[in-house]
């Protein structure tokens, strides 16, 4: 059963109503050891071969995803990973040496989500979790605290962050990126762009160096909505 609740995206223009959607809430998070409780109880293999072939696959995936490959994983979807390195204005300046690798993204098949929309179904929640908020310093905070783990933030990243309707998501992002002193820059298409801290913004000393592709599938992956 998914939980949900209805919140309430308020209009950019005056002279037009609010509108009212639904998000998933979130009944806590089922673990690696879970699983393979699961698998045991399911199958007749053994706990010791249940660890065995899961772990097995999960090195795997290390090893390929190290070697620059994608990995598919059956009908769940494709990871990937995402690599930094620094600021540079000349090309050769950025090398092997000064790069690394910051991000594993998942993009689900459409097979996944057809699947769980058969067996999906939905309960509104007695819980209110509806957007918090949060005044300008307390989101410098929390977007301090992710660019110590990440180098670029979504839009839908920074929803699933501070816990905001995607109007009031964009509205702020373009705060963030406006002004004498910008705190973020944008950059890729408007429908899937990334922001990156600026110079000296949020403790930050490096800025992401991405592929074309990487801007094509951001928005779809890192991020876990409520």
């Amino acid at each position: 059963m998914i939980k949900y609740d209805v919140y309430k995206t308020p209009s950019p223009r005056e002279e037009e109503p609010d509108h009212f959607h639904a998000r998933a809430v979130s009944k806590g998070v089922i673990t690696y050891a879970q699983l393979k409780t699961d698998l045991e109880y399911a199958s007749s293999a053994t706990p010791g071969d249940v660890s065995l072939i899961m772990d097995g696959i999960v090195s795997q995936i290390k090893r390929h995803l190290s070697e620059g490959e994608s990995v598919q994983l059956g009908d769940l979807g494709t990871f990937s990973v995402g690599i930094s390195g620094p600021n540079a204005i000349k090309r050769k300046a950025i090398n092997a040496t000064n790069l690394e690798v910051t991000d594993v993204y998942f993009r689900p098949r459409k097979k996944l989500i057809r699947d769980i929309n058969r067996k999906a179904k939905f309960e509104s929640t007695r819980l209110k979790h509806h957007s918090i908020e949060y005044s300008d310093i307390e989101i410098e905070a929390l977007l301090t605290d992710f660019f110590k783990d990440h180098s670029f933030i979504a839009r839908r990243e920074f929803e699933s962050l501070c816990g905001l309707t995607r109007p009031t998501a964009v509205r702020r992002l373009k705060m963030l990126c406006s002004g004498k002193y910008p705190l973020l820059s944008r950059e890729g298409p408007r429908n899937s762009s990334i922001y990156f801290p600026t110079p000296g913004s949020f403790h930050t000393a490096h800025t992401r160096q991405i592929s074309s592709d990487d801007i094509g599938e951001v928005d779809d992956s890192r991020f876990i909505t409520r």
